[in-house]
């Protein structure tokens, strides 16, 4: 057992009070208190609450100084107990206050209630020296103290549950600290706690969806840009990690809350971002216009590639951190334009990222004149620009009857139909084509990659019969 508890078991035993319950005075227990020596009394005011749910019950703590011990400066030292405290004991020993009709909340104890005149036939009251039951009471054990006339009385005070007194957060951008981005007002059921903080939980990115979930901070959700960070002030030198956040609260000496409002200050980034921790999120998400973070190698050996990436424009963003998107297998099913993107824009960004064992199939059929095939997209936009992309073991198969593949009028290529060059940045080495066509008895097949090795043609004559 540690000093501080037997400090604190001591203090308890030597300070030993007795509770007192009465409707009205009973002088004759107080005289008895008194020749016990019980001589210093503190008196608690549920103050229009209840003890016990109680109505009109005095409350009371006695202590006899004479069995305690002088402090430094003469002192004898009392630690009082909340009516509530554990350190009470057992549970019929604790009385909590309360305000049955639920409108308020107990804002602490006060030793010092004063009576005000409103002018007009009413009174009100007004609260100072609010208790610290942390620290303990000095008294002069020299002085003359009777169980009767309480030592102390500490009045409970209570503050109505107003939009006033609950915890508000107002957001702004911490980019520009005057705009007001939103304010999250909590309701009824949310008022403080006294000497407590109020938790408050932090925006946090959900694993099984890849989705930032906002909680308490819904407000601040912007379409188009996602949170990225929050501050306690716009200098941005306090962040705040983690999934919650205690808001302190205090309650002053008067007995007005302090602090209710948490002033938060957050950065967003441009786009609509999602981590991605595997492939079947990206195929549900399934969004050519979001950003997309990897968090680990996206395998799609056992999930469809995102099917809008290949029937919209890819403007949006896909920073792979070193991850790899591997196992990707897709088929035309006869539009026009075939490849793991329709077409990328030059806002789009694809960076750090290694695709990996990738096959794409142009079936029988499905090629259109003024078609563009190709494994990787049909059309890149120009401005556009990869960051430390590979691909690799990558394979266009053409699977078509002989004469419908002749590229005559439309493009096949390996990597880009359009808009493919150098100058993107991207090492297409690595792709290989395979060609799966029938008639080859009666044709003949010409394939030729033109010089920058992306654009497959292939063409196709007819066998002349020698005699």
């Amino acid at each position: 057992m540690n000093n501080k508890i037997k400090l604190l078991i001591v203090a308890f035993t030597l300070a030993l009070f007795c509770l007192i319950f009465v409707s009205c005075s009973n002088n004759s227990v107080y005289n008895d208190f008194n020749r016990a020596g019980y001589t210093v009394t503190i008196k608690y005011d549920a103050n229009g609450g209840y003890f016990k749910d109680s109505l009109n019950v005095g409350f009371s703590d006695t202590y006899d100084i004479s069995a305690l011990t002088k402090n430094e400066n003469g002192k004898v030292e009392i630690m009082l107990f909340d009516p509530n405290s554990d350190q009470r004991g057992e549970k019929e020993n604790k009385y909590p206050v309360t305000r049955g009709d639920g409108q308020y909340y107990l804002a602490g104890w006060f030793t010092e209630k004063t009576e005000i005149d409103n002018g007009d036939g009413t009174v009100s009251y007004v609260y100072s020296g609010k208790w610290d039951f942390s620290k303990p009471l000095e008294i002069d054990p020299n002085g003359e103290y009777s169980a009767t006339q309480p030592y102390k009385t500490l009045y409970a005070v209570w503050n109505e549950k107003t939009e006033e007194n609950y915890h508000k957060i107002e957001i702004y951008d911490v980019n520009d600290p005057d705009k007001l981005v939103a304010i999250y007002q909590y309701g009824s059921g949310n008022e403080p706690t006294v000497d407590k903080s109020k938790e408050i939980k932090l925006p946090q990115w959900d694993k099984s969806t890849g989705e930032l979930s906002y909680g308490a901070l819904a407000s601040a959700k912007i379409d188009g840009k996602t949170l990225e960070a929050i501050y306690l002030d716009a200098s941005k030198q306090t962040k705040i990690e983690g999934t919650t956040y205690m808001h302190p609260v205090n309650i002053n000496d008067k007995g007005e809350l302090e602090n209710r409002v948490l002033k938060l200050y957050v950065e967003y980034k441009e786009g609509n971002w999602y981590k991605v921790y595997n492939a079947k999120q990206m195929s549900k998400i399934n969004d050519p216009s979001a950003c997309y973070e990897l968090m680990a190698d996206l395998d799609f050996s056992k999930a469809d590639w995102p099917s809008n990436f290949t029937t919209s424009t890819f403007t949006g963003k896909i920073v792979g951190e070193g991850f790899e998107i591997k196992n990707v297998s897709i088929s035309s099913k006869g539009n026009e334009y075939f490849g793991l993107f329709k077409e990328i824009s030059k806002e789009a960004v694809i960076e750090n990222v290694t695709f990996d064992n990738v096959k794409a199939t142009l079936k029988d059929g499905t090629n259109k004149p003024g078609g563009r095939y190709a494994l990787f997209a049909s059309s890149i936009e120009t401005g556009f620009v990869f960051t430390n992309v590979s691909i690799k073991n990558a394979v266009l198969c053409v699977s078509a009857n002989a004469k419908s593949i002749a590229t005559s009028d439309y493009e096949v290529a390996l990597f880009a139909a359009t808009g493919y060059s150098e100058s993107l940045g991207i090492d297409i080495s690595d792709i290989k084509y395979e060609i799966k066509t029938s008639d080859y008895d009666s044709c003949t097949l010409t394939i030729e990659l033109d010089a920058d090795h992306n654009r497959l043609l292939l063409a196709f004559e007819d066998k002349v019969d020698e005699e």
